[in-house]
């Protein structure tokens, strides 16, 4: 084309050389996290972005993994191993072969179900029986996870019938547990009624005297849970009968009977109780019932002293001296009796103390002084209940680990008496999971006691409370992926973090990362400060607020623009060009180059050659050139 064209033809319509270059087009590859359920592997997918020409055919190879397995949210995702194939990947390199997202991990489920046909003993709690935990198997657990189960399982009701087994305190434990939640199916099973024991107390009279109305009333053996005749739901009146129409004096086994009471929680068995028809001249010494706390000693109270004298007259004695339980009366005409009262057929604890249960009082060392009575008789019933005790824990202090179960924490009782062998067993539960120093809250439940002297004692609660618990912060430990890039002639670094944290909690954390210099170069220091973390579990961790990494800065690519400068002839080819380039501003940097004209003739819009281009001066290593050679 042009003014003159019609002057010329075309020896040739192309030509063919082999000295052109075409650069591989550089990739730019970006990663989206898949979210996923737990599995308990660090496995990641990601999708991937590039600006690939259009229509290219590339593939874009990788290898994905979560930093760890935990569940969280926004968890870093690195990328490794990338790599392209396809029909067009000769003509890209990667800027990178490797890269970084987020992605998250949610909860896997694990199932537990109450065990159906649980059955005990009413005992006042709903606590499971002592040997049967009231449920199965996790499942769903996955690989080598350590999950427990802390807490206790309950009946829906402490009473007597047909119950509900339900979830309680149980809840997921361990260092995995945060990886996971716990759905609960009821269970099923039956508490049945307790035996109770009313037994009528041994009585007496005079001969030819009539019964007394009521005699000396009943004693029970069974209750439990320390309840008594006034808390344990008994219905009806007690009725006491004697049996046969006996009136000579002696002593009748067993013809004393109660009857009358029920109760929805006890199977009641009635026992028999002992009558004696005092003779004449005989002491008839009667005592106040009584009812002592184990481990304390009783006070016995006597309501009266009489005997029957040969004219068949009643006649009483009045005290005269009491130290303790030994009493000294008299009638005032001679006749004198000092005795010591005690249970009769004491059976004792460990610790020496009167174990629970029911007591005819007698005495020991009788003295009679005088004739007008030869013999002492006795009636009275001493029964010894239940010490209560109150639930303990000591060492009540963990490091933070996201779940509330106890670690390492004793449970035990006050009022234990010494030298009693009495264990304690039960489940202890935080009542949050988050740290707290010295006021901690926590829950005693499932308590029972076991051991050769057990039966004399009974928690007041089958659960107790405490606040001085302690949950001690967790050490972050943080780790930190920088990001490799290109070189952009600033220190700014962009990283991706790992930790420690419990499965499960809602951290994040924050830093100031910067390479220690602009400078190219392969596992450069990227130095980390201000290190901070936030989020709904934040307070339960320290973390180090400094720490480095390193990644790799890499040559920008440069591409250089060459303008021709016009010269007169001087018969050689040599040319001058000027440049110029995208390099960052303020960076120092020297083109050198070699030029010349394609011949040494004159002529307009010659095609200059640049050849040997090369860069120099101190920025010079943060560059690769995009071509050695160009045109102008």
């Amino acid at each position: 084309a042009g003014a003159d064209a019609a002057n010329y033809t075309l020896g040739s319509t192309s030509i063919s050389g082999s000295d052109g270059v075409i650069t591989a087009k550089t990739l730019a590859v970006g990663y989206t996290g898949v979210n996923k359920a737990y599995d308990a592997s660090t496995a990641a997918t990601v999708t991937t972005s590039d600006d690939r020409i259009s229509g290219d055919v590339l593939t874009v190879a990788r290898t994905a993994a979560f930093t760890d397995k935990n569940v969280g949210t926004g968890k870093a995702v690195n990328v490794t191993g990338v790599s392209l194939s396809g029909a067009d990947a000769t003509n890209y390199s990667l800027i990178s072969t490797t890269g970084s997202t987020t992605a998250n991990i949610t909860a896997a489920a694990l199932t537990l179900a109450g065990f159906t046909g649980v059955t005990k003993t009413y005992d006042g709690t709903t606590s499971m029986p002592t040997t049967d935990i009231g449920y199965g198997s996790l499942a769903g657990k996955l690989g080598s996870d350590t999950v427990t189960v802390a807490g206790a399982a309950v009946f829906d009701s402490a009473n007597a019938g047909s119950r509900t087994v339900q979830r309680g305190t149980v809840a997921l434990a361990g260092a995995d547990a945060g990886n996971y939640t716990l759905s609960w199916t009821n269970g099923s099973g039956t508490i049945g009624q307790a035996a109770l024991t009313v037994r009528a107390n041994n009585d007496a009279r005079f001969v030819g005297r009539a019964d007394t109305a009521g005699y000396t009333g009943v004693n029970y053996s069974g209750f439990v849970n320390g309840e008594t005749s006034s808390t344990a739901g008994l219905t009806g009146t007690v009725a006491i009968a004697r049996s046969g129409a006996d009136a000579a004096a002696g002593t009748y086994s067993g013809v004393l009977s109660a009857s009358g009471l029920s109760a929805s929680n006890y199977t009641i068995t009635y026992a028999t109780g002992d009558y004696t028809i005092v003779p004449a001249q005989q002491l008839l010494v009667k005592v106040a019932n009584t009812s002592t706390t184990y481990g304390t000693g009783a006070s016995y109270t006597i309501t009266s002293a009489q005997y029957l004298d040969g004219g068949n007259v009643i006649k009483d004695l009045t005290q005269s001296s009491a130290s303790g339980n030994t009493f000294t009366y008299g009638d005032g005409a001679g006749g004198e009796a000092t005795f010591t009262l005690a249970a009769s057929g004491a059976v004792n604890s460990n610790s020496g103390n009167l174990v629970v249960g029911n007591y005819n009082i007698n005495s020991t060392g009788n003295t009679i002084v005088g004739s007008n009575f030869n013999a002492l008789n006795f009636t009275g019933n001493q029964a010894v209940t239940t010490k209560v005790l109150t639930g303990t824990a000591t060492a009540v202090s963990k490091i933070y680990d996201g779940n509330t179960a106890f670690s390492g924490a004793t449970i035990g009782a006050s009022g234990i008496i010494a030298s009693d062998v009495v264990n304690v067993s039960g489940t202890g539960l935080y009542d949050s999971k988050n740290q707290g120093i010295g006021n901690r809250g926590y829950t005693l439940s499932g308590l029972s006691l076991a051991g050769a002297d057990a039966a004399n004692y009974v928690f007041g609660a089958s659960s107790y409370a405490g606040t001085d618990g302690t949950i001690n912060t967790r050490t972050l430990t943080a780790s930190c992926n920088a990001a490799n890039r290109v070189y952009d002639g600033t220190t700014s670094a962009t990283f991706a973090t790992g930790d420690n944290r419990v499965a499960g909690d809602v951290l994040a954390v924050s830093a100031s990362a910067a390479f220690a210099d602009k400078n190219v170069a392969n596992g450069k220091t990227v130095n980390l400060t201000s290190v901070a973390i936030s989020g709904t579990d934040s307070a339960n961790y320290t973390v180090a607020t400094t720490g480095s990494t390193t990644a790799n800065i890499m040559p920008r690519t440069l591409t250089v623009g060459y303008t021709g400068q016009n010269k007169v002839y001087d018969s050689t080819t040599s040319g001058t060009v000027t440049t110029s380039d995208d390099r960052v501003s303020g960076d120092l940097l020297t083109v050198a180059r070699t030029v010349a004209f394609d011949d040494k003739n004159v002529g307009t819009s010659k095609t200059v050659n640049v050849t040997g281009v090369s860069l120099g001066s101190t920025d010079a290593g943060n560059y690769a050139l995009a071509a050695t050679s160009g045109t102008a």
